[in-house]
């Protein structure tokens, strides 16, 4: 058995003590940093803390933004803002740490309001239902709450330009907490933005945001992002939706977002006047500050008139006819011709276009079956027979019956195809098929699926499907601590190079219980760390006979005992390889040169009574050289220390995860076995005969046994052989 020098423990890929921070779980990631809700060691208390992402340590740029942010919100002292506790770096990774808000963001509040669900127990955090009478009362107080916090800031030279729900925490006991102020500018640090960079989150930009005008940009930016929460929860939805972030951007600019009225009418007209003037297009008619428009939120709630006042007609043709002053002269004198000019040249088009299509499915029908047609034929058929089925009003009745018939025609194809997919499943997940014939199955499964998603986007059968993982192995672990519950561990893998047995990069599969995650076809280690400390390693080979591996691993009361009766194999110079021995039942490894980190190894080979503790214990298998043994308890009593043997690749894993360990790769093996002076044997480099002890003569029934009476007579005691 093998096992490789402990990995140091860590959390979403950083390690689980920064400091005077030891990480517990991870709490959310944007695009810079990950938030883990940690505990400070030396106080003995929650924080949540923020740490910069390794892959964006080498971009100054980000990594001044990032210490900026704790600057920044380290001078504001206010019960809206989550307070900044302390920063530091360490082992390069830049972190600060900050109080920890025990609840919920706004986003997941907006997304549990428009689904219509309550959280699984009320919370004084919890918004009322959007059609109750106290509604409108509740997203005032939190709006007010979140203007109070933005003056602050302000007051103190910070603009937020990121507020959104996702930044606004809920805690438990109702309080509002404004939080990430990584795109903060801060005046007495200025700007790190360049000046055509575009700052924030789409659907929350000001417009001059929107456009990267920076000099622009000043507290009326936050207040015009609040705005836009504000409107989001009285209508539950952006005012500005779109496919693409250059679409939304774009009407940010220049459109108008629809009435909230009209959205919601149940909305008061004060509460929709606010909104307006929060989200005025130009800075200077919005509020001047974020406390006015906290005072007229005060003034709605105690029922008083509101200072803002909704647009005139007036204004409304002004503020149109500033930003488009230029072309609106024009645009009149051409208004009526171009108007009648493309409305015939629609409608004209469409005839075309209709025409074309009804000459191709007359050109189809009396044709060739689809399932004749080549792929492409088919995509084009299936085109122009769903456009036609989008304009099936315009058909005469005959056009409509073709068309009936051309759909019932990929209809059956649609289910035919389905059929042989779920039946090229069953072929590679046969165990008693053959493995080419597993293999074909695979294969024939994956082009049938990813064929059907492509001609028939709208079904989940096959669109939902058509990755290539979907006809691939999967894997399943479970992780359970010392006392046999479950517990979290994170898994990580590492596909071996058959060429050199050498396992390549880690990449994480994610944490315990890990449910069929999938991977391609392969050999791999999988490494799996348990929270409370300690880890496993677990050989998988996931060939065309593989379809779903489960493997449950369990810490052991004591982990560093696992390490007795193994010796440690000291790491090689960086500027140092092991080469393979050049012999020729090395094959595809001879002569090859690769560089082994250390790793623990067992001083000698399972013995019999190892693995019979082994069977004991889990119920696995016997070795086969054991099924024809009449009498088991007297063939261990007599050769226990004795080399175990007729075991196969799943018995060794099997074996191994019990054992708290792995097999070691041939590399590692060999390393050991032959050493750097590339020995001819363990022992040396002469034979059996002159290095092994003197064997006893063979009872009968060995001799009777070829399987056995050979593996009596080759195998010797596994510590035998000291130096070996």
């Amino acid at each position: 058995m093998s096992e490789s020098k402990p990995p140091e423990p860590t959390l979403s890929g950083v390690p689980r003590r920064l400091g005077d921070f030891e990480l517990l779980q991870e709490a959310g990631r944007g695009g810079m940093g990950i938030v883990f809700k940690a505990r400070q060691v030396s106080l003995d208390r929650i924080v949540a803390l923020k740490v910069l992402k390794a892959d964006v340590v080498g971009d100054e740029r980000r990594v001044e933004r990032f210490r900026r942010e704790a600057v920044a919100v380290s001078k504001l002292d206010h019960s809206g803002i989550v307070r900044v506790l302390s920063a530091g770096e360490e082992r390069g990774l830049h972190f600060f740490a900050m109080e920890w808000i025990d609840g919920h963001n706004l986003e997941n509040e907006l997304r549990r309001l428009k689904e219509g669900k309550r959280g699984p127990s009320a919370q004084a955090s919890d918004l009322p239902a959007h059609t109750s009478s106290g509604y409108f009362e509740a997203v005032v107080l939190l709006v007010r709450a979140l203007a109070d916090a933005l003056a602050h800031a302000h007051v103190h030279g910070i603009v937020h330009r990121d507020v959104k729900p996702s930044n606004i925490l809920l805690s438990r006991e109702g309080e509002v907490k404004l939080v990430d102020f990584g795109l903060a500018r801060d005046r007495e640090l200025g700007t790190i933005t360049h000046s055509t960079e575009i700052a924030g989150t789409p659907q929350y930009m000001s417009p001059e945001q929107a456009q990267a005008q920076l000099h622009q940009v000043d507290e009326r930016t936050d207040i015009y992002s609040l705005g836009v929460v504000l409107y989001e929860l009285l209508s539950l939805r952006t005012p500005f939706q779109g496919r693409t972030a250059a679409e939304i951007i774009d009407r940010i600019v220049y459109a108008e977002p629809p009435r909230l009225k009209r959205l919601n009418p149940r909305v008061p007209r004060d509460l929709e006047t606010i909104c307006q003037q929060a989200m005025a297009k130009l800075p200077a008619e919005r509020y001047s500050s974020a406390a006015a428009m906290r005072e007229d939120l005060e003034r709605f709630l105690s029922h008083e008139a509101i200072l803002a006042t909704p647009p005139s007609l007036r204004s409304r043709i002004l503020q149109f006819t500033r930003r488009r002053r230029y072309w609106l002269a024009a645009a009149a004198c051409v208004l009526v011709v171009g108007l009648a000019a493309a409305l015939w040249s629609r409608q004209a088009e469409r005839s075309r276009s209709l025409e074309a299509l009804e000459a191709k499915l007359e050109m189809r029908m009396g044709g060739e079956p689809l399932d004749s047609l080549a792929f492409p034929s088919l995509i084009e058929v299936r085109g122009y027979e769903r456009a036609l089925a989008e304009r099936v009003e315009d058909l005469s009745p005959a056009r409509a019956d073709q068309l009936a018939l051309l759909t019932a025609e990929f209809d059956q194809l649609r289910e035919r195809w389905h059929q042989e997919a779920e039946a090229a499943l069953a072929q590679a997940r046969d165990p008693a098929a053959g493995e080419s014939l597993r293999e074909l199955g695979r294969l024939d499964a994956l082009r049938l699926l990813q064929q059907g998603a492509a001609l028939f986007p709208e079904d989940a059968r096959f669109s939902g499907r058509a990755g290539i993982e979907a006809v691939f192995p999967r894997v399943t672990i479970h992780a359970l601590g010392a006392d046999g519950k479950p517990t979290t561990a994170s898994v990580t893998v590492r596909e071996v190079d058959l060429s050199t047995s050498m396992p390549g990069p880690a990449r994480v599969l994610g944490s315990t219980p890990l449910l069929e995650a999938k991977l391609l076809t392969g050999v791999y280690r999988a490494t799996v760390v348990f929270a409370e400390g300690g880890f496993r390693e677990l050989s998988l080979h996931l060939g065309s006979a593989a379809d779903h591996l489960s493997y449950t691993v369990r810490r052991s009361v004591d982990e560093a005992g696992l390490l007795d009766g193994m010796v440690l194999i000291p790491e090689q110079p960086l500027d140092q390889q092991f080469e393979f021995p050049d012999r020729e039942s090395l094959t595809v490894f001879r002569g090859k040169r690769v560089h082994l980190p250390g790793y623990y190894i067992d001083e000698a080979e399972v013995s019999n009574t190892d693995y019979a503790r082994f069977v004991e214990a889990t119920g696995h298998r016997v070795p086969r050289l054991w099924e024809a043994m009449p009498d088991r308890a007297e063939f261990l009593a007599k050769h226990g220390d004795l080399p175990v043997g007729g075991v196969g690749w799943s018995d060794a894993c099997a074996y191994a995860n019990w054992a708290g360990k792995r097999l070691p790769t041939v590399a590692e093996w060999m390393r050991a076995a032959v050493g750097t002076e590339g020995r001819l044997y363990p022992w040396g480099n002469e034979s059996n005969e002159s290095a092994l002890p003197a064997l006893a003569p063979l009872p009968a029934q060995a001799k009777a046994e070829s399987a056995l009476g050979s593996y009596l007579r080759e195998a010797v005691p596994v510590r035998s052989i000291p130096d070996g």
